[in-house]
């Protein structure tokens, strides 16, 4: 049974109250600027084809953080939704677009990960020193933490034995009860 004018109204009325005000707020601004793209552009603003809708995305992308396109994304598939129209970013392709948008973003915003290095239990003895004992024990225990996933989940340098003797060591004043 299709829906009735009346009922199909209601529903547009429930699907609108189903976000935040303040999230209704921003998304009508990100509806706004996809239906401005959509009318210089002379396309449908409702279900559009793929390849416009990738081209305002990344029209979007050139000016504006992978957050902020997700957030148009969730504009124009809330609009959709409530005209009880299927979302179109769920396409393969938008999915991939973002991805790959992301790792741009990533990459572009993140230090070279290879050059990185983790903190060994050489600098945790280090910084001990320089500080000259003066840690607390919470933060001893969560650099010391830290440095041990860094160091052996890195895949940048392996440990080596005379490593392990290190944090045998350092961990030492742990059991013991004190801390350097």
């Amino acid at each position: 049974m299709a829906l009735t004018p009346r009922h199909r109204s209601l529903v547009r009325k429930v699907m609108t109250k189903s976000i935040a005000s303040s999230t209704a707020q921003q998304y009508e601004r990100r509806w706004t600027q996809w239906t401005d793209y959509c009318h210089l552009h002379n396309l449908p603003i409702y279900r559009p084809e793929l390849e416009n809708l990738l081209g305002y995305l990344a029209v979007v992308s050139e000016h504006s953080s992978v957050n902020v396109v997700y957030h148009h994304i969730s504009a124009i598939n809330h609009y959709h939704r409530v005209e009880l129209l299927p979302p179109p970013s769920d396409h393969e392709l938008v999915c991939t677009f973002m991805r790959g948008l992301k790792r741009l973003e990533l990459e572009k915003n993140l230090p070279n990960i290879s050059r990185a290095k983790p903190i060994t239990p050489d600098i945790l003895r280090k910084l001990s020193d320089l500080t000259n004992g003066n840690f607390s024990f919470v933060t001893y225990f969560y650099l010391f933490v830290h440095s041990y996933f860094l160091y052996f989940s890195s895949t940048l340098t392996p440990p080596a034995s005379h490593h392990l003797e290190d944090i045998r060591l350092l961990l030492l004043p742990l059991k013991m009860g004190r801390y350097p």
